[in-house]
């Protein structure tokens, strides 16, 4: 161990103090419970106060308490691929069918349903109002609806390639300089990176239409960036932290996307910042 790590203490403390976190991290955690969906789930947990929420591949919405006893299951009929979001004391999820299904936090019992819509493939996002949930289509199309209806507040088509990149007076981030492992087009019916909110802006990645800023109230674009290929967002205050496939990291201004400040790696980025 270096001497800075163990300053003014002998080496048999030092060397004591080594194998007791050693063991400590060999420790196996101790069980709370155990529990099977009966089907494969993508969704990851959602954490409440006192459980979780997850969906599966079954089409199955499940509430869990403390002791992993279920506390309501719904079947949607279709794979839930994401995890559910919790807003104004309601879960909603969507599948791959498109169905968007809100839910009542304490029973489960339906609120309202739309069909006939895009994949949700993308994790939903909902304001600090809990009054909107976004969703993000496969081809960029962003909807926002009302988490007590279900009601649509605005819905802004996929971006073409031919539409102004810079609403706002962001600088526009120059391209990475030539082809870098792992770079390519995201298929369509790819899920995008789940969608930052905060600061009173909706981030969202569109593949190969760049990375937009919208305003939450209407759906108006704020700011663009031709940022492609992200595989993940993550925000703190004004900054929105973007990483992508080819190895890209960029922090960006939350209110004009310009950019603070970007570093690279070589071998590539897999998930988000």
């Amino acid at each position: 161990m270096p001497s800075r790590a163990c300053p003014r203490l002998p080496l048999l403390p030092c060397l004591t103090l080594t194998l007791a976190v050693m063991a400590c991290q060999r420790s196996p955690v101790d069980e709370a419970f155990r529990f099977s969906s009966d089907a494969s789930s993508r969704t990851g947990l959602v954490a409440l106060a006192d459980g979780v929420l997850l969906g599966n591949e079954a089409g199955t919405v499940l509430r869990l308490d403390r002791e992993g006893r279920p506390v309501w299951r719904v079947g949607l009929g279709r794979e839930v691929a994401t995890a559910p979001v919790v807003a104004g004391g309601a879960v909603i999820a969507g599948t791959v069918v498109g169905d968007v299904v809100c839910l009542t936090m304490e029973d489960g019992k339906e609120r309202w349903r739309l069909g006939g819509g895009f994949p949700v493939l993308t994790p939903p996002v909902v304001d600090d109002a809990e009054r909107t949930v976004f969703l993000v289509a496969p081809d960029g199309e962003v909807l926002a609806l009302a988490v007590d209806s279900g009601q649509v507040r605005w819905r802004r088509p996929a971006p073409k390639e031919t539409e102004p990149r810079e609403p706002a007076s962001a600088a526009p981030l120059a391209p990475a300089p030539g082809p870098l492992p792992g770079s390519g087009v995201r298929p369509v019916g790819a899920p995008h990176p789940a969608p930052v909110l905060v600061e009173g802006v909706l981030v969202v990645a569109l593949g190969a239409s760049g990375l937009w800023a919208l305003d939450p109230e209407s759906g108006v674009a704020r700011w663009s960036q031709p940022v492609t290929d992200v595989v993940g967002l993550d925000s703190e205050r004004d900054t929105v932290f973007v990483a992508t496939r080819p190895g890209r990291v960029l922090a960006l201004s939350m209110k004009d996307g310009s950019p603070r400040w970007e570093q690279r790696f070589a071998d590539g980025v897999t998930g988000p910042p």
